[in-house]
């Protein structure tokens, strides 16, 4: 519900400012940028290297939320 809020005022779910269309990460999502990694557990927690790591659900993020003005391509690909 929070990160529906936040979207709705142009805002990442995180809080940070939505790539905008000049910037290469308009289009993308928190899943195919550099940024994004996976904590396994007992369970599969996708994080961001932006946000300071969590043992909770507090700092765990949406593959498929827009991507934020601090996306990077994936290593390896061209963008």
């Amino acid at each position: 519900a929070q990160q529906a809020r936040m979207v709705c005022l142009g805002r990442h779910p995180t809080g940070r400012a939505l790539a905008g269309e000049d910037h290469p990460g308009h289009g993308h999502t928190c899943g195919d940028c550099q940024l994004h990694y996976i904590r396994q557990f007992a369970g599969r927690y996708h994080k961001c290297k932006m946000i300071p790591a969590t043992s909770g659900p507090a700092s765990d993020i949406r593959v498929r939320w827009l991507a934020c003005d601090q996306w990077e391509p994936e290593e390896g690909t061209s963008e």
